[in-house]
């Protein structure tokens, strides 16, 4: 189940066209999205993404739409796959769940809201916002930013994500922005990020400062 995409012999000619693939959890949810002419749309089934899945990927194209269940379980499988695909240099962007009237999800997934509102999901694969813009949106509803506690926290939790992106030059524009949201200097995230990528030298420098 690791090493293939659902649906992905049927998609790839849609994704090289549409210059994008869609990403789904669920196999009924590519079935759903192929009958909505949302043919560039393949499955994990229910796994985060891993190193096979993305190279075959990456043999139709580096741009990524990412949509999984509206629930606990969903998002934990999106944020690994996200990493991994970052990791890999993919262009990661979000598709987030049409909402109603009252801000909440019209449904819990692909399958159910194409069902419920097909223009509605349609809208939402063309209109994904960038991965980080993504998690920012869900650190400012999380933590409370006018305390240090809160910008310590959140600091951390973009920290995880900000050492997967593969390319220098994306990376640095990502820890500025991130840095204003929270509203700490640029050195204090880049400081964070230099500490967790060499937690060995961390730990060292750290014992020898209790010495």
């Amino acid at each position: 189940k690791g090493s293939i995409l659902y649906g992905l012999p049927f998609a790839k000619e849609a994704i090289r066209k549409a210059g994008y693939a869609v990403l789904v959890e669920g196999q009924m949810d590519t079935v759903a999205c192929h009958e909505a002419d949302l043919a560039q749309t393949v499955a994990s089934s229910g796994t985060a993404l891993s190193a096979d899945q993305l190279h075959l990927l990456k043999r139709f194209t580096t741009t990524l739409h990412v949509a999984f269940d509206a629930d606990p379980a969903g998002e934990g499988a999106a944020e690994r796959g996200i990493d991994a695909a970052l990791d890999a240099g993919f262009d990661v962007r979000v598709i987030r769940m049409p909402l109603d009237t009252s801000g909440q999800p019209i449904a819990k997934d692909a399958d159910e809201c194409i069902r419920k509102d097909a223009d509605a999901w349609r809208h939402a694969v063309a209109h994904p916002v960038p991965v980080f813009d993504f998690y920012i949106e869900r650190i400012r509803a999380k933590f409370d930013l006018r305390s240090p506690s809160g910008q310590r926290d959140a600091g951390h939790v973009l920290i995880q994500h900000l050492a997967h992106v593969a390319d220098p030059i994306e990376r640095a524009a990502w820890v500025r922005r991130c840095a204003e949201v929270i509203g700490v200097p640029d050195s204090a995230m880049l400081e964070a990020l230099r500490r967790m990528k060499s937690p060995i030298s961390s730990a060292s420098s750290s014992a020898q400062a209790k010495h």
